[in-house]
């Protein structure tokens, strides 16, 4: 009976062993992945310092184009308002073609 009552033991040690293990392999593999994605997420000093002077270019380039824009259209208003003059002095002189005749 005590060797029995050894083995009983011994097989239950054993099984509560392999559950632990196999609990502790479950969560190596979690915190690995946790690892992976956190190593994803981050980037490293170079790789912040391109993205940055990338979008500060991009940005530059942005601001020169707005600013182009800005004066193409401030020279169309001023288009825009040698139009509406150059309309009424037509429409001026239609007037006055069509009060003579």
């Amino acid at each position: 009976f005590y060797l029995r009552a050894i083995r009983e033991t011994q097989q239950a040690r054993g099984t509560e062993t392999m559950r632990r293990l196999d609990a502790l392999e479950g969560r190596v593999m979690t915190m690995e992945r946790t690892v992976e994605d956190l190593a994803r997420d981050y980037t490293t000093k170079e790789e912040w310092l391109r993205e940055s002077m990338l979008a500060r270019r991009q940005l530059e380039r942005l601001t020169e184009m707005v600013a182009r824009m800005q004066a193409q259209l401030e020279d169309g208003q001023g288009l825009i308002g040698h139009l509406a003059r150059a309309t009424e002095a037509m429409l001026e002189l239609a007037r006055s073609g069509a009060a003579g005749r």
